[in-house]
């Protein structure tokens, strides 16, 4: 038997789907079994699961990392060894400046789907007219989206998803009706997405928001509620030793982005992510929480950070200023209200010697 895994979001969905019903002779994966994987399984995790498949089977590895136990891989993912440009042969098809990986598949094979690929493009890259479309559109994918953003993941339901699809010819709106899924998921993710304000916490260009668990919020909810914030991001709750970090640029804000969001990621020792250049996602343990919002706030907010102004984070006032962030103050106020402190026990002290 012949296996499909792929990355278990819409666009790692949609690519499983059309890529079981288009593909060649030499990879006939009609009848394959399918594995969803989702972001944190990579390295090791993914070597796992693949060495559990007999070496005389074909495997297909879609919008994920990449592993030489492929016989085809397809990705749009930046990979740092493969380099920013296209590559193409019998076993591997990778283009970074692709907007999805069904969007390769579909040139690959000739797929007359334009408008579901163009679709899934701009759900993959985020690149929705503004926060409220993703909250309010009625667009299939658009609802299935929805219907994702809320129900406890489950590789039996990601498989299910991706082989109704297929049955159905990549026709969404057709599978959504056979799944039961309808506009009240998007009804949903509206009402909950609104239910954010009470726990985001502004840290200056950025928003920050703890989750008891991934996906606790849907997605971009940050930008419903807060328009002008550059960067969100999410810490949340991944075991008892670890947490999932999530890193995404505001593209409705009114400003570009101006940092490599998946470089900076991987570039921090501590941490196993990466992404792409608006948007990434990794694994810190417990430890490095703290850490981790300071180098935040040493990259994304470098204009008002202590890289520029040289601050000591040693110093006592600099030090209570942190604690004062990890309360919910901005940098600005923390700094200020610090330093009112510290300036009132000086005064409370010199009373006292009179």
């Amino acid at each position: 038997m012949d296996h499909i895994v792929f990355h278990n979001d819409v666009d790692g969905m949609v690519s499983a789907a059309l890529f079981q019903g288009n593909s060649s002779e030499n990879f006939n994966y009609q009848n394959s079994c399918i594995h969803p994987v989702n972001s944190t399984m990579r390295g090791e995790t993914l070597d796992r699961i693949l060495s559990k498949i007999p070496p005389e089977e074909k495997v297909a590895i879609l919008d994920f990392q990449f592993s030489k136990r492929a016989d085809i891989w397809i990705d749009h993912h930046y990979d740092n060894a493969l380099g920013s440009d296209p590559i193409k042969n019998d076993h591997m098809i990778y283009d970074p400046m692709a907007k999805s990986s069904a969007h390769i598949i579909g040139e690959q094979y000739g797929i007359d789907a334009c408008e579901l690929i163009q679709t899934v493009d701009m759900i993959d890259s985020a690149s929705y007219p503004d926060p409220k479309f993703i909250f309010e559109s009625d667009h299939p994918l658009m609802i299935l989206r929805a219907y994702l953003e809320t129900v406890f993941p489950s590789d039996m339901m990601y498989s299910r998803i991706v082989e109704v699809l297929s049955l159905c010819s990549c026709d969404v709106g057709k599978a959504i009706k056979k799944l039961g899924i309808d506009y009240q998921s998007v009804k949903n993710i509206k009402n909950i997405a609104l239910k954010i304000s009470k726990d985001v916490l502004k840290f200056g260009v950025c928003s920050v928001v703890n989750q008891t668990r991934q996906c606790q919020f849907p997605r971009y909810s940050e930008y419903f509620i807060l328009k002008d914030v550059e960067y969100a991001i999410r810490i949340s709750i991944s075991g008892p030793h670890q947490k999932y970090v999530q890193i995404g640029h505001n593209r409705w804000c009114g400003k570009q982005s101006k940092i490599n969001v998946g470089e900076f990621l991987r570039n921090l020792s501590y941490c196993r992510g990466g992404g792409h250049f608006s948007v990434g996602a990794g694994i810190i343990k417990n430890e490095y929480e703290e850490k981790f919002l300071d180098d935040v706030d040493l990259n994304f907010n470098r204009e008002d950070g202590m890289e520029k102004y040289g601050v000591d984070k040693e110093d006592t006032v600099e030090k209570r200023a942190q604690e004062l962030v990890k309360t919910g103050v901005d940098i600005h106020e923390a700094r200020k209200q610090s330093q009112k402190e510290m300036e009132e026990r000086k005064n409370v002290g010199s009373e006292g010697k009179l």
